[in-house]
């Protein structure tokens, strides 16, 4: 969270309960970007949850992120070098 965030953590873990952890969930907003110009080929609008508004992630889903960090980092790096 950020420093001028607060969190009630009682009340997350009650809305929280009904959701199984072990499967794939995500809680929070979804922004969407159109990327330059020379990455539109390749993706025609870019995706990104944003810690402003505030996300969760289930343990399930975990698994398939850190798949993804890998290959997601090196794009990161090669479109900004």
């Amino acid at each position: 969270a950020d420093s001028d965030t607060y969190v009630n953590l009682r009340a997350v873990s009650d809305r929280l309960k009904c959701f199984d952890s072990a499967e794939e969930h995500f809680f929070g907003a979804v922004h969407a970007i159109v990327p330059p110009r020379h990455l539109r080929e390749m993706w025609s609008a870019l995706y990104f949850a944003h810690g402003g508004s505030g996300y969760m992630v289930s343990r399930g889903l975990l698994p398939k992120l850190r798949a993804a960090a890998p290959a997601c980092l090196e794009d990161m790096l090669e479109m900004t070098s």
